[in-house]
């Protein structure tokens, strides 16, 4: 069973960048780092790419290789898609380690990212990743979206119909 970043959480940031990151996503974090029994703790892949506007994604290792993997394998004639890709997803990321007591240190340039020096960092599982928001940003930008795009919808409207399946 392939274990998913799931749930929504809220995270406080003190003046040092130490932040927890929420138990349930340290599980798959460990599943899907291949060094982390060896290391004793996961290591988890931020990316904070200017295709980001107000957050950053955060990736189990074995994941960010798959997109790593995906971008290599774009064809010659896509060089330059290539080079974009790569310097939104292999440049503009880091590398944080999972301390014994699950908290990372987000630099500086994240939090600046985020719009916070200390404060809370909204969490939301998007099955192979999750995003890192200000949570003030979240709940006006993406809660509202979220909101008027239902507001739109039929009173019956169920969103698993958009899966097209059975």
């Amino acid at each position: 069973m392939v274990q998913a970043f799931e749930g929504e959480y809220t995270q406080r940031v003190d003046k040092k960048g130490r932040m927890s990151i929420p138990a349930d996503f340290r599980r798959v974090l460990l599943s899907g780092d291949p060094e982390a029994e060896a290391r004793g703790n996961p290591r988890l892949k931020i990316v904070y790419g200017q295709h980001l506007k107000n957050c950053v994604q955060a990736y189990t290792i074995n994941e960010y290789q798959r997109v790593i993997d995906d971008i290599y394998a774009m064809p010659r004639e896509r060089s330059a898609d290539q080079k974009r890709l790569a310097h939104l997803y292999v440049t503009q990321s880091i590398t944080l380690d999972v301390d014994k007591d699950g908290r990372v240190i987000l630099p500086k340039s994240i939090r600046d990212k985020l719009s916070i020096e200390e404060g809370d960092v909204y969490f939301r599982g998007l099955v192979g990743t999750f995003e890192m928001w200000s949570n003030d940003i979240f709940q006006s930008t993406v809660n509202a979206d979220i909101d008027d795009w239902l507001d739109g919808m039929d009173d019956d409207f169920d969103p698993l119909s958009l899966l097209g399946g059975s």
